[in-house]
């Protein structure tokens, strides 16, 4: 079992699998399914002309919303799951694990710095070597970017570093790891900011 300091300071790129099949979003159903079946994957994606990643169907998008509802040439565009939610290779992967947990995906692409898809994250292989208590906090240091939610990040952070105390872990190692999670948490401030900025047209 991985500690809370491994899982928190991983990086997406670092479990990541190999990216799943890849179409357009005219490609019909049938042509889905025939993907999946030959790559014995779970998920397309589907990507832009430009090869940017726009939407995903997955084998529960398949059966919920294309079997006996769609037609076998309906297109992709018309069944997938969008827009579409994805992380970063260079993503912290807590962060990603959140999102997932909150939005209750179980697959989400990952991309590049030229935003191209470059692998695909399982929630089951993220959360593989955690425990119950650590998904649970790693819930409470993701909680969305409102105020209340980023108070209660700074709660999770005082949890973190008395569970790593009661364990013993040196004075030190908790420091880091808590500037760690603090560097993440100024990031989603400013990001905040900017956005708010922008909505009252005082950033380009």
């Amino acid at each position: 079992m991985a500690t809370i300091a491994t899982l928190l300071t991983r990086i997406v790129r670092d479990v990541m699998a190999p990216p799943p099949p890849v179409t357009t979003a005219d490609c019909d159903c049938a042509g889905l399914v025939r993907a999946m079946g030959e790559k014995a994957a779970s998920c397309v994606v589907i990507e832009a002309p430009g090869g940017a990643p726009i939407g995903i169907v997955t084998e529960r998008d398949i059966v919920r919303r294309a079997a006996f509802r769609a037609a076998p040439d309906a297109p992709a565009g018309d069944i997938m799951s969008a827009p579409l939610r994805v992380a970063s290779q260079d993503d912290l992967l807590y962060r990603a694990i959140g999102d997932m947990r909150r939005f209750g995906l179980r697959h989400m692409p990952v991309i590049d710095p030229r935003g191209r898809l470059c692998g695909m994250l399982n929630l089951r292989d993220a959360l593989a070597d955690a425990a119950a208590p650590t998904v649970a906090l790693i819930d409470r240091l993701t909680h969305d970017a409102t105020v209340d939610g980023l108070a209660a990040v700074k709660g999770a952070e005082v949890e973190l570093a008395a569970d790593m105390a009661a364990d013993g872990q040196p004075a030190h190692d908790i420091q880091r790891l808590i500037s760690h999670v603090n560097r993440d948490l100024h990031r989603r401030v400013v990001a905040r900011a900017q956005t708010a900025m922008a909505g009252d047209g005082l950033v380009d």
